[in-house]
């Protein structure tokens, strides 16, 4: 990198800090591709694009306000880093309280749902239904070829195949392929039903 780059990212690091108008705005810009691939990447049925984008502009303030030019690292790199560490540690935060769904709400026949976490009236029920989706998933992921049990990961923590096709990369077509074979294996399979 060019010593006018550093320069120009230096000065506008300390504008950062000064909360001069404009100033954060400014390295948003520069860094808005490193923030859109980042928010796009660690997003998920627990953690949305949107919150993701807001993480990572927050770790990219604290980066400019804790950067330290003598530790002779690049800015760009060490932004990267603590954008990755604070969208990690969200996602994980953020994945524990991810509401899961019973079978037979996947099958479109509500009804019987057995959701688990904070909100259960008791724990002996939060307990068994934790265990029974556990069962569920483990069934699933023999059944199932690797990208149906991605689909079925994905839909099975809200997603639809719109948001689906966009975290695996797919096709909508190919996801509401994969969701329709998957249930016809889902259904066919009768242990799958019984604890």
């Amino acid at each position: 990198m060019s010593v006018s780059y550093d320069e120009n990212i230096a000065a506008l690091l300390d504008d950062v800090i000064k909360n001069r108008k404009g100033a954060f705005e400014t390295l948003i810009k520069i860094y808005n591709p490193m923030l859109t691939v980042l928010a796009s990447r660690f997003s998920s049925p627990a953690l949305s694009y949107d919150e993701a984008r807001q993480v990572a502009e927050i770790a990219l303030y604290r980066a400019a306000c804790s950067y330290r030019a003598e530790k002779r690292v690049n800015f760009g790199y060490y932004a990267k880093i603590c954008i990755s560490n604070a969208l990690m540690t969200e996602n994980k935060r953020t994945a524990r309280d991810v509401k899961l769904i019973s079978l037979d709400e996947l099958s479109d026949e509500a009804g019987g749902s057995f959701v688990f976490g904070s909100d259960s009236p008791d724990i002996a029920d939060s307990m068994i239904s934790e265990e029974r989706w556990h069962n569920l998933v483990k069934r699933a992921k023999e059944l199932l070829p690797e990208y149906q049990f991605r689909v079925f990961a994905l839909y099975s923590g809200g997603c639809d195949a719109e948001e689906i096709s966009k975290i695996l990369g797919k096709s909508r077509k190919s996801v509401e392929n994969a969701i329709f074979r998957m249930f016809v294996k889902l259904r066919s399979n009768k242990t799958l039903f019984t604890d």
